[in-house]
């Protein structure tokens, strides 16, 4: 581990904190800020408690015979859970940003 591990936490912590959240805000019209921070804050927690539950049910019963194979594959797995994540967010944000520039009520209208 590194010795500076402590100052990346606290990095990775004060962006988590302070852009994440600014950014939802310059998004979401205030009367539903709270809803939004409360579904991040639900979506994030769910998948933090949720996919070492996950990993261990795929190592345990995977296709494979030994179970570092069925680990591996079940931890590489989580890239096409971010691409899946990241095709959506850039699909929102074309629509979306069209329709804010442009003033469309309809986000996918061509």
């Amino acid at each position: 581990m590194s010795r500076h591990y402590k100052w990346t936490v606290v990095g990775m912590l004060w962006f988590v904190c302070f852009f994440i959240f600014a950014a939802l805000f310059d998004v979401i019209e205030p009367r539903a800020r709270a809803t939004a921070v409360g579904i991040m804050n639900a979506v994030g927690w769910g998948g933090g408690a949720l996919g070492p539950l996950a990993v261990g049910v795929a190592t345990q019963y995977g296709r494979h015979t030994k179970q570092v194979d069925n680990m591996s594959e079940a931890i590489a797995f989580g890239a096409v859970i971010y691409l899946a994540s990241a095709v959506l967010l850039l699909i929102a944000a074309l629509g979306f940003a069209r329709r804010d520039v442009l003033g469309r009520n309809d986000p996918l209208e061509g």
